[in-house]
């Protein structure tokens, strides 16, 4: 591929992605910067204004969507390549979404409501990938191999800060009506009923008591909203709870830059970052969770596809798409409720064989379908 793309990094993939455009020897320039400063138009959008004026790229290329560039990417005739990897995505609300330079990539197509409903045409599926190589050459090959140091490892926020909690002084018939969805939500993984479940009357009601900041630019209906902050809830009970009955039996080992207090049995491990840390963790945990936060109602986190592409052994709760590509019990295992996911821990702990012959599948099974590379040049084509 000849082609030149421009890239504005602002986040934790930008030396994967470096690498990856170097394995296939694309040409490109990077701008790295703040989010901030391409959304209020501050210097580093300047910089990508200057760019397009002085250079001729083909396409220019983020990770989430950036208004203000889909607006440079329209004036100049520059096609806008963007693959989603946060969910909830905001931005996607914004008016300019409908730019005929705009090609939306998500690893979550249930996010393609929202830009369908805006009259978004270039909308494909495109599910979230590691860099193989970097993996391998950091860890080994030889997964089996592994010296394990934690028995079972949980890496991620536990969203204890979320939105919902800092509303509290609603009447109580409305925020009993908003408990019993979140009891009957937490019953369910796989499906997202907090929608269905939210009615009129209710979103009514809650826009009594409730303000949000005006944005001209993005406009999020006010359901939408109170899902989000909903679904936000729903994943820190999901999370804090889980956790704290598996350190009632296990070694559990949180890392986290969450409140440690919340998890007073868990060994606090603390924070690690994602490039040179993080895929020894996955690598050195006999079990390593995923409880998905619940606005990811279809796709598959990246924390599962980093756990199996750093040879991890993974124990997830149900995502449609993540049965659509490997095999439960195969490639990985599923539990379906909290005592469920306390059998399984306690069984693959004890079944050493089973469990890394799992975890070999599974991180066989990235190494053929879910490389950085391989996603790279299917994006590409399909624009083109």
């Amino acid at each position: 591929m000849k082609k030149k793309v421009l890239y504005f990094s602002w986040e934790i993939l930008s030396f994967d992605t470096e690498d990856v455009f170097e394995q296939m020897e694309i040409k490109y320039k990077k701008i790295f910067g703040s989010v901030e400063e391409v959304l209020l138009k501050g210097n580093t959008l300047k910089k990508i204004q200057d760019e397009l004026i002085n250079n001729e790229y083909d396409y220019v290329f983020t990770y989430d969507y950036f208004p203000n560039i889909s607006e440079l990417c329209h004036k100049y005739g520059v096609k806008y390549i963007i693959w989603i990897y946060d969910c909830p995505s905001n931005v996607l609300y914004s008016k300019n979404v409908v730019n005929k330079c705009n090609y939306f990539f998500l690893f979550d197509m249930s996010m393609s409501e929202i830009l369908a409903d805006r009259g978004v045409k270039n909308i494909f599926e495109m599910p979230l990938s590691v860099n193989t190589r970097r993996l391998n050459n950091l860890l080994g090959k030889n997964i089996l191999d592994a010296k394990y140091k934690y028995d079972v490892s949980f890496l991620g926020s536990l969203y204890e800060d979320n939105s919902f909690d800092k509303i509290c002084y609603l009447p109580k018939y409305i925020s009993g009506y908003i408990n019993g969805i979140i009891s009957a939500q937490r019953k369910l993984w796989g499906i997202n009923l907090v929608g269905e479940l939210l009615s009129k009357n209710i979103v009514d009601e809650l826009d009594k008591y409730i303000k949000f900041s005006n944005n001209s630019e993005i406009e999020i209906p006010s359901k939408d909203m109170y899902c989000e902050f909903i679904n936000g809830k729903i994943s820190s009970i999901d999370r804090i709870e889980i956790i704290n009955r598996l350190s009632e039996r296990f070694e559990m080992n949180l890392f986290t830059a969450s409140d440690r207090t919340i998890c007073p049995k868990c060994y606090y491990r603390g924070y690690v970052n994602y490039k040179n840390q993080m895929p020894f963790v996955f690598r050195d945990s006999k079990i390593n969770i995923n409880i998905t936060i619940r606005s990811i109602k279809r796709g598959i986190p990246l924390r599962c596809i980093d756990i199996m592409g750093a040879g991890g052994f993974l124990l997830s709760n149900y995502q449609s798409d993540l049965c659509k590509y490997f095999e439960p019990g195969v490639d990985f295992v599923l539990f379906d409720d909290e005592d469920d996911i306390v059998n399984k821990v306690d069984y693959y702990l004890k079944n050493d064989y089973e469990r890394k012959n799992i975890a070999l599948s599974g991180w066989k099974k990235i190494q053929k379908l879910f490389r950085s590379d391989e996603r790279f040049k299917e994006i590409f084509a399909r624009v083109d």
